[in-house]
This record gives C-alpha cells, structure tokens and sequence, in this order.
C-alpha cells in the first residue's frame, strides 16, 4: 500500500505488472536476498556458495548436483552483500574478525568471509539452506538411501532404549537420517536435542530444543567448538568467551532435566565424553559424527578434543554408517552421478579386556552390485531378549510386521513426515488397525 501510494504521490504512469515488478524488487532487496532469493525458495537446491568476487555462483541440486549458475556479484556488492546475511543472523564480522558461521531467520546454516584477509579472492559465503519439512523414512525409502528392513531394525532398538550414532562424511545426509530416526521415537518420551546450530527438526511435542552460543569478546569460540568449522571444532587452544554456551555446557543441563533421549547434532568436542558417561549409565543418546569407516570412528572418538576411552565407547549399541557413493551407468546417463546410502550399520557388542578390541557385527550392508540391503544375525537380538525378556524370534517377526508396515505406507505414497509420524506412533497403540489408518490417510 504505502508503495502504491508514492507511485501515485508522484504521478507515475504505471500499470499492474509494472507496479508488482517494483513490489517484487524492494521486497527481494530490502525483506529477501537479494539476487539470490530465488535460489533460496528453490525446494531442490541444497547449497548455494559463492567463491569470490567476478565468479559465478555456484548451487548444489538435489537432482542435477553441482551446478554453475549465471549470477556473478561484484567485489562492492559482494562485501554487503555478507555484512546484510551477518547482520540478519545476529552475528558480527569485520576485517579483525572475517569469519563467522551463523544461522539465517530461516534456519539456513551460513559460513561468512570477508575481504581478502584468509580468502584471497576476496569475500566468499556457503549457505546450507534448511529443510522446514524433514525428509520422512519413507522418502529415503523411495531414495534408495535406505530399506524398509534397515528402519525396521532401527525401530525396535529405540523402542529398547538402545543408544546410536549416525556416521559419515560431509554432505553424506547423517543429520537427514538422524531427523528420519527420530521419527521413530515414542511420542511420550522426552527429547531434549542439543546442537551447534539448529538443524534437528523433529514431529514431537514432547522436546526441548536447545542450541549453543557464541559469548562476547575476542577469541574464536568456545571449548567445544561452538563456532569452528563444521567437523573438527574443538582445536586445543581455542580460548572460551565470556558467555560461551557450549555443547558441553548444553549436555550438562540435559542431563539434569531427565530426558528419555539426548540428541546431539553433531558429536565433536569435549561433550562427547560426557554423552558416552550418560549412555553408560542408562541414557539413551543419538547423535552424529564425521567419520567413514568404524576405525577411523574409533581413532577420532580416543583422540583430541573427545578423549573418550574405548571401554566408555562400547557403551554404545549401534553405528549407522552414511556415505555419497557414485551411480551406475544408466543413472548418470540421466545425470544422477552421484547418491546418498546407508553403507551399513554395525553393532557395538563389547569390549575384548585383553586385546582391548571391540566386539562388533555388522547387522546390515548394502550391496553396490544390485543396490540393495542384506541382513544378518543381530546380537542386540539376543541382547534385548536377554534383557527384557522377548524371544528373538518375537523379535524378528515384529521386525518383519515393522518392515510391511512401511513398505505399505511407502506403496499408498504417504511421505509426508507429520503423517508418517503420526501413523509410526499409531502402530504402538494399535498394530492391528494400522494398515486400515494408512488406508484412511493416503491421498
């Protein structure tokens, strides 16, 4: 209205198109993101990163990957344009302090540069944009980056309160399937989610969401690595601020509030061998890591900042490891070269006291060669029923019902995750009706 009225204050001959297109453009500027607003309302566009003043700017697309695009920002533009996104994150950035990861008001993760202080081309940013509705099972499912059988096995350890990491490298989807994960959950259980920067995003009333903070001063953040680079925060060294809140300050609180289950974002630092205590004395835990293979896992666990012992590690029940492995020929004649899969998840058994091995199986592994998931003997079967009493075979068959169940919702083509949620907490109340209700919900 107030740009209609100026319009008319000034006698502009403008018709309807030319009005919504001047509305459009203050809005995208001054509200928006500017020349890349649209790249930020693009549901298939994961990334968006820009290396420099004069280059193009690049995205990542869920279907077509890596793409080039024909923005290119000027070195002036560029310099505002990463002074606005710090700004509207809260966070401050200059040429004495030219880094900063922050979270934009839409949840979007951002990593900042400014000038040509530690990026020599000049001013850079990489926003990861956040997904406002998680990715369900069923649609990773539908992906091929897991089976009905791999979530029905999940299932059932987090009903017995059994404690999981989820493994991988960067972009390998371990916080896409640690938010599918928590689907799983029972809804009356108490969740309180612990992270550096907000991505868990669960359908549950029942949560205490929680996020770290950067103090004031000088210094590059706290302890934990509540501000370093995604994956090896926590340098020794690193000095705390004033009004540091870290992982590790969040963990501490956590466990004070009485949780059924602590889900920590991202598990890096010093918190890691507090949460590895809580796992070892009864509370249940899920959390990611960078890491590809269970050695590499257990070297970066016993290793500066964690420090945790293996004997404190085995506590743990469960590894799911995540990975981008390359498609085969006909999918990257359709131009999809590259895919996310559950590689395999691997059971934490016990610790040998002489060799100070760990006793592991791998439960499930998936094939390259026909793209599909194979499944073994559980020892957390045998674990569970010794536990608490249930025969494997219940186990198994529960397992098998589970499995049809999503099978069945995956064939009604019910993906969204707020009514796979609501049918997955259905099937604890009623397993009989359940294939009924997924009927009443499909669209």
């Amino acid at each position: 209205e107030r740009v209609n009225e100026i319009i008319e204050s000034y006698d502009m001959p403008l018709d309807s198109f030319q009005r919504e297109k001047i509305i459009y453009t203050l809005l995208r500027e001054y509200t928006g993101y500017g020349r890349i607003d649209v790249l930020m309302h693009d549901r298939y566009i994961e990334d968006i990163s820009c290396n420099g003043p004069g280059d193009p700017l690049y995205i990542y697309h869920r279907i077509f990957e890596s793409c080039r695009t024909n923005i290119v920002i000027d070195e002036l533009e560029l310099n505002r344009f990463v002074l606005k996104l710090a700004q509207s994150a809260g966070k401050y950035i200059s040429i004495s302090q030219p880094i900063t990861d922050a979270t934009l008001p839409d949840g979007s993760r951002v990593n900042l540069t400014l000038g040509e202080e530690v990026t020599r081309k000049g001013s850079t940013f990489t926003i990861r944009k956040f997904k406002h509705d998680p990715i369900s099972p069923i649609e990773l499912m539908k992906y091929g980056s897991a089976s009905a059988e791999l979530f029905a096995f999940l299932w059932i350890l987090l009903q017995y309160n059994k404690s999981i990491l989820v493994s991988g490298s960067t972009a390998a989807g371990k916080t896409t399937f640690l938010n599918a994960l928590c689907m799983f959950l029972n809804k009356e259980a108490k969740i309180v989610s612990i992270e550096d920067t907000a991505e868990i995003n669960i359908y549950h009333d029942n949560w205490i969401q929680s996020v770290a903070r950067i103090g004031f001063g000088g210094g590059r953040g706290g302890e934990s690595g509540t501000s370093g680079t995604s994956g090896i925060s926590g340098i020794s060294g690193i000095q705390r601020r004033p009004g540091d809140i870290t992982l590790y300050d969040l963990l501490a609180a956590a466990l004070r509030q009485r949780p059924d289950y602590i889900i920590v974002g991202e598990v890096r630092g010093a918190e890691a061998y507090t949460m590895f205590q809580a796992i070892s004395v009864g509370h249940p835990s899920l959390g990611t890591i960078h890491s590809g293979s269970l050695p590499e896992l257990i070297s970066r666990i016993e290793s500066n900042p964690m420090n945790v012992p293996r004997p404190l590690f085995a506590s743990l029940d469960a590894v799911v490891f995540t990975s981008i492995v390359p498609g085969n020929v006909q999918e990257e004649q359709k131009k999809q070269r590259k895919k996310r899969r559950v590689k395999s998840v691997v059971e934490i058994l016990d610790l040998d006291l002489e060799t100070n091995d760990l006793m592991t199986n791998e439960v499930m592994r998936w094939e390259p060669a026909d793209d599909s998931f194979r499944f073994t003997k559980s020892f957390l079967f045998e674990e569970i029923s010794q536990e608490f009493g249930v025969k494997e075979r219940e186990l198994r068959d529960e397992m098998k019902r589970r499995a049809d169940v999503l099978n069945y919702i995956s064939e009604m083509n019910i993906t969204d995750f707020r009514d796979v949620t609501r049918l997955i907490q259905s099937y604890h109340i009623n397993p009989d009706g359940i294939f009924e209700m997924i009927e009443e919900v499909a669209p």
